[in-house]
């Protein structure tokens, strides 16, 4: 279970409450899949969620563009036992509901491994289905010296 703290105050908004709430429980929706297919290591469900031409945006590394970085990298943390977790802060939404930036905390945890931080997604809602387009992340830990 996750705790959400959401934002729905964005500057134009006119649609009804009902209409946001249900906008912003498909997105929590989307959460706890994403939350559920980690724990089950289901990694066609991750990518499922994120659009082909995904911008992922690691912290100390390059930029990549479509799903192939983001499946490296899960693949990755999944054969390593690494959990991850994210719990929803904001959501944000475009004036016309087609987009949303969300913004909240993760968890990974792994044999001699722990992080939390911080991640922004953008999401694309298109034929009532919300997917990744932006995915950035930044830990709250401090960075080493080298």
């Amino acid at each position: 279970m996750f705790l959400v703290l959401m934002s729905l105050q964005v500057a134009g908004q006119d649609k009804p409450r009902t209409e946001l709430t249900h906008l912003t429980n498909e997105i929590s929706e989307l959460n706890n899949i994403f939350n559920e297919a980690f724990v089950k290591k289901n990694i066609e469900e991750l990518l499922s969620r994120y659009d082909k031409g995904l911008i992922l945006l690691p912290p100390n590394a390059p930029k990549s563009i479509g799903t192939e970085g983001i499946e490296t990298l899960y693949k990755y943390v999944l054969a390593n036992d690494i959990s991850l977790k994210h719990t929803i802060e904001e959501i944000e939404f475009s004036d016309d509901y087609s987009q949303a930036i969300v913004i909240g905390n993760y968890e990974t945890k792994g044999d001699n491994f722990y992080d939390i931080g911080t991640y922004l997604f953008v999401l694309k809602r298109k034929n009532n289905t919300w997917t990744i387009t932006v995915d950035m992340f930044n830990s709250d830990k401090p960075t080493k010296e080298k």
